[in-house]
C-alpha cells in the first residue's frame, strides 16, 4: 500500500509497519461499509485516500477523505465514521501521527 504517515513515528507502535498492521486488522470493517453500499450501486469501484491523525492516546482524529475517485458520498462517509469510532492504534510515547491511507474497492472484492 502507498500509506504516507508523518508526524511522531520514532515509537515503535507508530512505526509504518506497526500502522498498516493495525490498518490491516481494520479492513474487514471497510470492506462491510462497501459491500453494504455496493447492494445500492453495483458499478460502485475507485479509490479512495483516507487521512486521519493518531493521538498519543491511540484515538483517531480529523478524519478526512482526502481524494476520491468513487464519489460515492455514502461510502466515504461511512469509512469516515467506522475509522474515527471503532479505530484505535493503542498508546504512544510520541506525539500525533497523520496517516494518508489508500483503499481501493471494486465489485470482485
Amino acid at each position: 500500500m502507498d500509506a504516507e504517515i508523518s508526524g511522531s513515528i520514532d515509537d515503535q507502535s507508530r512505526s509504518a509497519q506497526a500502522i498498516m498492521s493495525a490498518v490491516k486488522n481494520y479492513q474487514s470493517g471497510i470492506k462491510y461499509a462497501y459491500t453494504q453500499e455496493l447492494l445500492k450501486n453495483q458499478s460502485l469501484s475507485g479509490k479512495i485516500t483516507v487521512e486521519f491523525v493518531i493521538r498519543p492516546d491511540g484515538s483517531v482524529e480529523s478524519v478526512d477523505i482526502k481524494q476520491s475517485s468513487v464519489n460515492w458520498p455514502p461510502l466515504e462517509e461511512a469509512i469516515k465514521k467506522r475509522i474515527s469510532l471503532r479505530w484505535n492504534f493503542g498508546q504512544s510515547k510520541g506525539g500525533p501521527v497523520k496517516v494518508a491511507f489508500p483503499f481501493v474497492f471494486h465489485p470482485e472484492m
